[in-house]
């Protein structure tokens, strides 16, 4: 018996029949990594479909990328015009939804150039009785830097609101919270990707208190 032979195991029994003494020896071949069939059956062997095979997928690979987000912050409030509060949030919802992949992109390349986790910038501009956005600037903060701030207040200027026009025009003030989120990995237990957390907070420790 090889006792060095990894890919056998061996079992040795010693059976007594009269006067003679018969030894049995049994080998059972393991599982070997570089058997040809082995690595067949691994990659034909999946029991989700939807998942990549155990040996043709490099690692786990992410349910959600990593990726950029822009949300409003707080409340909008009015500062010039006509408008209730729950108006005054429709339209700031309605601007986000007309502008938001240019602005995403937006602080997507000033992250490249100064890597900001969590950033918030103030706004305060018109839409007009065609629905328009007109006049933004910025009132509080930086997307990081100064060409970030030029590309997200040319991208909202003349951005254009589907079905949401106020009757006259309203100028509002607005706080856009823009955001990296890690990618989320699929939980090998249930096969499930857990909810997109929401932004980091500035101080994990303050939180906690």
């Amino acid at each position: 018996v090889d006792a060095a032979d990894a890919t056998q195991e061996t079992d040795v029994q010693e059976v007594t029949q009269g006067d003679h003494r018969v030894v049995v020896v049994r080998r059972r071949g393991l599982a070997d990594i570089d058997d040809p069939a082995l690595r067949r059956a691994l990659v034909e062997w999946n029991p989700r479909p939807d998942a990549p095979s155990v040996l043709t997928r490099p690692g786990q690979e992410p349910w959600v990328p990593a990726r950029a987000y822009v949300r409003l912050d707080g409340t909008p409030t009015v500062d010039d015009g006509a408008a209730t509060p729950v108006v005054a949030r429709t339209l700031a919802g309605a601007m986000l939804t007309a502008a938001r992949p240019a602005l995403r992109q937006c602080y997507e390349d000033a992250f490249a150039r100064r890597p900001a986790a969590h950033v918030t910038v103030g706004l305060r501009f018109s839409i007009t009785a065609a629905g328009v956005v007109a006049d933004p600037t910025i009132v509080r903060g930086s997307l990081g830097d100064p060409a970030g701030d030029a590309c997200m207040l040319e991208h909202l200027r003349g951005a254009r609101l589907e079905g949401d026009a106020p009757p006259e025009e309203v100028r509002l003030d607005i706080d856009l919270m823009f955001f990296y989120a890690a990618s989320v990995q699929v939980n090998e237990s249930t096969g499930r990707a857990p909810t997109v957390l929401d932004p980091p907070a500035e101080d994990p420790a303050a939180e906690a208190h």
